[in-house]
């Protein structure tokens, strides 16, 4: 049976290990470990998603699943909870730069950002500004929206 649920100390060395499986920057995971969660399969991490806040806004730092559990939808449900997550912490607008994963983000429901609004995510994240493309969730607009496994 699988469970989502924040991370707890204990979890620090798996969750680094799968990060840097997945060539992810492990010191990510130090500057959101409050709002990390990650999905255990028994005692099992299989996958790992975690944020930056600053007042209403968030910003996804990571979210990677196990490459043999990939295409089971778990990133779908571990990231609606990171989303539900953020809610609860008053947070309004989510944003993350999706580099390979798109795709992935914007059938969750995050929409691409108004590139006048870059502005601001460089204001807010300043040590985290990239200028990739940058995707956007409302909260909790996004929560009406189907997930893909819905489909």
């Amino acid at each position: 049976m699988l469970e989502i649920k924040t991370i707890k100390n204990n979890d620090l060395l798996a969750v680094e290990k799968l990060l840097r499986d997945h060539n992810q920057i492990v010191s990510d995971l130090y500057k959101c470990i409050d709002t990390t969660m990650a999905v255990y399969d028994q005692n099992e991490i299989i996958a790992t998603a975690g944020f930056i806040q600053s007042e209403i806004y968030a910003l996804v730092k990571f979210v990677v699943v196990k490459k043999d559990r990939q295409m089971e939808y778990i990133g779908d449900g571990l990231l609606k909870a990171l989303l539900n997550m953020a809610e609860k912490n008053d947070i309004k607008r989510v944003f993350v730069y999706p580099k390979q994963t798109e795709d992935f983000f914007l059938k969750i429901g995050f929409n691409v950002l108004d590139l006048d609004c870059a502005d601001l995510i460089h204001t807010i994240f300043r040590n985290e500004y990239s200028n990739e493309k940058i995707l956007e969730a409302t909260l909790p607009e996004i929560f009406t929206k189907a997930c893909r496994s819905n489909h």
